[in-house]
């Protein structure tokens, strides 16, 4: 076996790559706001770290360094499709992890055992990562609404690595002295692909943290002033209860009825709050029909004195694309109608090839105007000109969800009844993208 000479730059190069990696690696895994994207980096380092070792010790024949590098790219690969199909992101059983690492080392052993050409052997493992690659583009394209600078950038890198991937097998008629160039240039692109990913993770970590602590920002004035008030009328029941010896218990009444109703706000309010500080950016699919039912079947039970006509029309299987504080925002929809005596909640979907939206609509005397801008206007949290926590939840959550919700009035001869809630998922729905 003939081996070709390695140059001095190529192993410097390697060990900052390999420093680079390393550093990207603690801080990108440990902290991820998007789960899939976690599952993506996981396996472009993967196939990076031990597709290197082919660059930096080439030779013409297979070798123990070309099989670390097939072991990558299958192994790195099998990773970006589990990140990549259109499931629930979770990880693939650990017997398929294993049946492709035993696949990768017996597909090796033979092409060691057979002497042979490196160019050969990689053209199946090359193809398989391109099939990946396709993969991984069709799931960045379908589950990114907001195609910043980073995801074009990741899109064209792996564009990049998927025509030098299926161009692999020009390999055969290239120079010896090319074929270097030719994986330097595909190493360029997983490269790139990496950066990207990890730009991607930051960026969108921190536009979650910003949008986080602006919503518990206002979430804290909120509350301080809406138990302020609960205080204050508190205090004044109490007060009359004592000066006023006719109506004495009368005003008991009220004082344990406003405390009975601080211990409702509070206990919403620590239900949002650790909703929003749980939050990680984890969408899936999820059945519209089956969270819609289960918000229902809850207020059945804590709503028992309420006497509400509820039209539920969303057909079961309705597929969205969100994550669980969609629950939340649901949830206060409907809390906001029943407290505000609602007689009739009409509940449904409508859709078009691509998009949901869900309308819930209530008889609970509609709402100001001021309200209504501000659900409707994109524009900064804090601008909420008196709303309550509902409202302010059901604007500050949306996009956390991927849903877009907008908000008018119902009217019947004239005068406003009720309101009705168009919640829209912009997200494509991965069943039928």
């Amino acid at each position: 076996m003939q081996t070709l000479e390695v140059s001095p730059a190529i192993v410097i190069a390697a060990l900052i790559i390999a420093v680079f990696i390393g550093l990207i690696s603690t801080t990108f895994l440990k902290y991820p706001y998007d789960k899939r994207i976690k599952i993506w980096g996981t396996g472009w380092l993967i196939l990076s770290t031990l597709a290197t070792f082919s660059v930096i010790v080439p030779s013409n024949t297979f070798g123990v360094w070309n099989l670390l590098a097939v072991i990558g790219i299958v192994l790195g690969s099998t990773v970006i499709v589990n990140g990549s199909i259109d499931r629930e992101v979770v990880l693939f059983p650990w017997w398929v992890y294993a049946i492709v690492m035993v696949a990768s080392v017996a597909y090796g052993a033979v092409c060691m055992l057979l002497q042979i050409y490196t160019s050969v052997a990689f053209i199946l493992p090359e193809l398989y990562g391109g099939i990946a690659a396709l993969f991984f583009l069709r799931a960045i394209l379908n589950h990114t609404t907001k195609r910043g600078a980073f995801v074009w950038l990741i899109v064209i890198s792996t564009l990049g690595w998927t025509i030098t991937a299926f161009g692999v097998a020009s390999l055969l008629i290239l120079p010896p002295g090319t074929v270097k160039v030719y994986l330097s240039f595909q190493g360029a692109f997983i490269g790139m692909i990496i950066l990207f990913i990890y730009g991607r993770s930051v960026e969108l970590s921190h536009e979650t943290l910003s949008y986080q602590n602006r919503l518990a920002l206002l979430l804290a004035s909120v509350i301080h002033h809406d138990i302020r008030n609960y205080i204050q009328i508190l205090r004044q029941s109490l007060e009359l209860a004592r000066l006023d010896e006719v109506k004495h218990r009368d005003w008991l009444s009220v004082a344990a009825q406003v405390a009975e109703n601080v211990a409702t706000f509070l206990e919403e309010v620590r239900e949002a709050t650790s909703e929003i500080a749980r939050y990680q950016k984890v969408e899936r699919e999820m059945d519209l029909s089956k969270v819609v039912s289960s918000i229902l079947e809850f207020f059945s039970r804590v709503y028992l004195d309420k006497k509400v006509k509820i039209v539920n029309r969303v057909e079961e299987a309705q597929m969205v694309y969100s994550n669980d504080l969609l629950r939340q925002i649901i949830y206060n929809i409907i809390d906001n109608a029943i407290k505000h005596g609602t007689t009739l909640l009409k509940i449904g979907t409508k859709s078009d090839n691509r998009h949901i939206v869900l309308y819930i609509e209530d008889r609970a005397g509609g709402l100001p105007q001021a309200p209504l801008d501000y659900i409707n206007k994109p524009g900064e949290l804090s601008k909420a000109p008196g709303v309550g926590l509902g409202l302010i939840l059901i604007k500050g959550l949306a996009p956390l969800c991927q849903v877009e919700v907008h908000a008018e009035n119902v009217y019947e001869n004239g005068q406003p009844v009720g309101c009705r809630y168009n919640l829209e998922f912009i997200a494509p729905l991965s069943n039928n993208s």
